[in-house]
């Protein structure tokens, strides 16, 4: 059986608004597998992702430190210049 996180889709409806997790500098959508790069210039692969539940929440991302990697790791999307756009 799969833990929770793994069953998050990137893509959700916040509202009546569909929102994507983007890649704030580069402009696209990121999805599980890709590999992200931390401010702090180190290496990460999204596992999954939470939609912000509320309008002042920034949601998470969930990465691990090699691809499909069971060591999940808990962040902020701002961490990998991510944001969530509608």
């Amino acid at each position: 059986m799969s833990p929770e996180w793994a069953k998050r889709s990137q893509t959700h409806t916040y509202g009546a608004y569909h929102m994507q997790l983007v890649h704030e500098r580069l402009g696209h959508e990121v999805q599980p597998g890709d590999q992200l790069t931390s401010f702090r210039g180190e290496t990460y692969y999204l596992r999954s992702s939470e939609k912000p539940h509320k309008p002042s929440s920034t949601g998470r991302v969930y990465v691990t430190k090699e691809p499909g990697g069971d060591n999940v790791l808990s962040y902020f999307p701002g961490v990998f210049s991510l944001t969530w756009e509608a």
